[in-house]
């Protein structure tokens, strides 16, 4: 077992709480501490699995709020696009995607939001391919997904349950290409993540509680803000400033 499991279960349950507070966030977080005690490549698949036990946390907390038409039109492209994704694992620039995905994260708090048109289905399909292909590579897609629905007017329970089942089952798809097809041993961190998962989901409980207390416009006002400032993290972070 990590002997740095209690540092690592204090970010895990920061991670939870932020996420199930914002519907964004804590997986960024979960990943930047992950990566002071794992490789690269490892961080990634690492993510997944806590990632995937989080978010089943919060499914069961939002279950009554999830969408289910936009998780199915999210669903539909997550496997090709993980397939794509893995076969482009570690060959794409760390510090350009980076840039990349900041900039795209600082513009979205300034797009007007979307009105609903015959097309919002198909961002959904667009999304839900974008997200899983960039999740093989980069690892955190959670701000992108949660700033395109916000975009897309999901109040803010619907906002973190639909999420969290979308992102678990993108989450699922990556650990199933990561133990196969890139054969990460999962098992030999089998304590590491049950340990992670119990202090997730003893977060998602807190995190809920707070939430209802926060008032629509006060929740989108901190988002935008978290966006903001994630964005800048990851476009300095690409800058090596």
């Amino acid at each position: 077992m990590n002997p740095s499991i209690i540092a690592l279960s204090a970010v895990a349950f920061t991670a939870a709480l932020v996420a199930a507070i914002f519907g964004l966030a804590g997986g960024a977080i979960l990943f930047l501490g992950l990566n002071f005690f794992y490789s690269a490549k490892d961080t990634v698949a690492i993510h997944s699995a806590v990632q995937l036990i989080s978010n089943v946390s919060r499914i069961s907390v939002f279950l009554k709020h999830i969408e289910w038409k936009v998780v199915g039109l999210f669903s539909i492209l997550i496997i090709p696009g993980v397939y794509f994704g893995s076969l482009l694992y570690g060959y794409f620039s760390s510090n350009v995607l980076s840039i990349l995905v900041g900039s795209s994260l600082i513009a979205s708090v300034f797009i007007p939001k979307v009105k609903r048109s015959s097309k919002r289905g198909i961002r959904f399909v667009l999304l839900g391919f974008v997200s899983s292909f960039l999740g093989m590579i980069i690892g955190v897609t959670g701000p992108i997904t949660a700033s395109f629905f916000m975009l897309n007017n999901l109040t803010k329970e619907r906002m973190i349950g639909t999420k969290s089942m979308c992102q678990m089952l993108t989450h699922i798809a990556r650990v199933i290409v990561f133990s196969s097809a890139i054969q990460f041993n999962y098992i030999d961190i089998l304590p590491e993540l049950l340990i992670l998962g119990i202090v997730s989901a003893l977060a998602t409980i807190i995190g809920k509680k707070v939430l209802n207390k926060l008032s629509t416009q006060k929740h989108v006002f901190l988002n935008k803000g978290l966006l903001l400032l994630i964005g800048a993290i990851l476009v300095f972070k690409g800058l090596d400033i």
